[in-house]
């Protein structure tokens, strides 16, 4: 059966994690456990107006969620991503807070 919370979890487990379902599992639960951090990371930059900061982490989460098989949430560290490279204020004034709310979100839910 797919993982709890897992979008695709099967196909996730079978093209990352070779079919090993505990790999998958160890990794999601890193994941979660960092994504509070990743959250105040983007906060400290977006206060600091620190554009290569939040590319970074844009460019690092857009892998780790679709390594996760969050692909809808992996598009949107895309746009982050993309916004802190032409340092887009007005996008990223928009953009991060909501972003920040999820990764908060589902770090509680993992809890």
């Amino acid at each position: 059966p797919a993982a709890a919370g897992a979008p695709q979890a099967d196909d996730v487990v079978a093209r990352h994690f070779g079919g090993d379902r505990e790999l998958f599992l160890a990794y999601r639960a890193s994941c979660d456990a960092q994504f509070a951090l990743d959250a105040a990371t983007g906060d400290a930059a977006l206060a600091a107006r620190d554009a290569p900061a939040l590319r970074r982490l844009g460019h690092s989460l857009k892998s780790v969620l679709e390594t996760l098989g969050e692909d809808p949430a992996s598009a949107r560290a895309r746009q982050l991503e993309a916004a802190a490279r032409v340092a887009d204020w007005p996008a990223l004034d928009v953009q991060w807070p909501g972003f920040a709310s999820w990764l908060r979100a589902r770090a509680t839910a993992a809890g």
